[in-house]
């Protein structure tokens, strides 16, 4: 009887040790992974794991000549990120040994890849998408959009969707790049697709938040908003939670009706500027950064103010949560770790240049690519 215990412990152990394998080599994506821009379909830009009260840094590589724009992606213990020179690259999240690159001559990559099912997809400043066998780094499939990607793709089912700067959300097929189906408005898209109960939301640069279906390309509903906007929602429980160009912070429910229905705005009073970074927003606040130099944390329940912290330079990154902090980048080329209770800086490193792409946050590793074509990862002391 032992011995047969023993032998299916045996079989089991190695069964799982196989699939382990098989998942890195094909290139799935696991629960701890960074797969698209936010993190998630919901775009909420919050990390499963936390970082250490010190970040310490583990390793970092430069590419010469280029800077990064983009923010990075991470599955299966590989990071993916397209530079504005053209470049793609794929690096070792252990230790940033280069895996693999592919360049695109008049080409740059501005906004983060999607990884899905072993293959990277990522636009690029034509509106050319690429999906990348995730592995070796082979274009898989190609196809043209009519204008600039500036936001990362998602994926719902075998679909991925896309929106661009002539105001087209387009979903592709992910075996084979074919179109599904598009849907347009009559101003540029720079969110990326965020999905809640089938739908697609957008934020527009029209001044509306769009419902569209996933099945179909249809739109569902809209709500007005107080004006344009470029910033990726944040969804939490049927909630939608992002900024506008006014200066306003939103709150907007879609119901089983479907309609959107505003549950609260937000303004500043004292210096009510633009808002062009995403939301991250956990079980209690939505935090955000505004031209106006201030990082911002909201109720998400009230919209009352929980705390706000001015800076000195602008922050064009949006922000993360790990754990019980916030990572803030600014375009001084600053790394700051706030205190999620109070906004607090309690750790903060320089490292040049600038930051345009967000952070983030794996395996209690903080990635960060600023616009020197520096990528560095910061963790814990080993």
């Amino acid at each position: 009887m032992a011995s047969a215990k023993l032998s299916v412990f045996i079989r089991v152990h190695l069964w799982l040790t196989v699939f382990a394998i098989t998942i890195a080599i094909a290139g799935i994506v696991l629960a701890d992974d960074w797969p698209m821009v936010r993190g998630n379909l919901q775009a909420t830009g919050v990390a499963t794991t936390s970082l250490p009260e010190e970040p310490v840094e583990l390793w970092q590589l430069t590419i010469d000549g280029s800077g990064f724009e983009a923010t990075p992606v991470v599955a299966g213990g590989t990071i993916y990120v397209g530079d504005f020179d053209g470049t793609f690259h794929a690096f070792a999240l252990a230790d940033g040994k280069p895996l693999w690159s592919k360049s695109f001559e008049q080409s740059g990559f501005l906004s983060a890849a999607l990884v899905a099912e072993g293959k990277v997809i990522a636009g690029d400043f034509n509106g050319m998408v690429r999906a990348f066998d995730a592995k070796s780094g082979e274009v898989v499939w190609e196809h043209e959009l009519p204008a600039e990607v500036f936001a990362g793709p998602s994926l719902v089912g075998d679909r991925v969707l896309l929106t661009c700067e002539a105001g087209v959300l387009t979903a592709l097929n992910l075996t084979d790049g074919t179109k599904a189906w598009e849907f347009s408005i009559d101003q540029p898209l720079r969110c990326a697709p965020t999905v809640v109960d089938g739908n697609v939301m957008l934020a527009g640069c029209d001044g509306a938040l769009h419902a569209v279906s996933v099945e179909s390309g249809e739109e569902i509903t809209q709500v007005k908003i107080d004006g344009p906007t470029g910033t990726t929602p944040a969804a939490r429980e049927g909630v939608l939670y992002f900024g506008t160009e006014q200066g306003s912070f939103y709150a907007v429910k879609q119901t089983k009706t479907p309609t959107l229905e505003i549950l609260w705005r937000f303004v500043d009073p004292r210096r009510a500027q633009g808002i062009r970074t995403a939301a991250a927003v956990n079980d209690k606040l939505a935090i955000y950064a505004s031209e106006g130099r201030t990082v911002y944390a909201l109720n998400i329940a009230t919209g009352k103010e929980a705390w706000q912290l001015p800076l000195r330079q602008r922050v064009s990154s949006s922000p993360v949560i790990a754990g019980e902090r916030v990572v803030v980048l600014t375009e001084r080329g600053e790394v700051m770790l706030l205190n999620i209770a109070d906004g607090k800086t309690v750790w903060e490193i320089t490292t040049g240049g600038s930051f345009k792409s967000s952070p983030v946050v794996v395996d209690g590793k903080l990635i960060v690519a600023n616009t020197n074509g520096k990528i560095t990862c910061y963790g814990k002391e080993e």
